[in-house]
């Protein structure tokens, strides 16, 4: 089981990160990858934040 970190998730779900790639490299090569309750209430923080987000934000609301 791989616990990855918040860091690896968020450059896994955003393409426009500088670390998009090699996040995507890694997750291919995971074994079984695990998202914890914590981490994933903290990408959901990241993901709905303008700064974070570079402009392309989205709302929890949004589709």
């Amino acid at each position: 089981m791989d616990l990855l970190d918040l860091n690896v998730w968020f450059a896994l779900l955003v393409p426009e990160h500088p670390f998009h790639a090699r996040a995507r490299a890694y997750w291919e090569r995971a074994s079984d990858p695990f998202l914890v309750r914590v981490t994933a209430l903290g990408l959901l923080r990241l993901l709905t934040n303008a700064k974070a987000m570079g402009g392309s934000w989205r709302r929890p609301s949004d589709p």
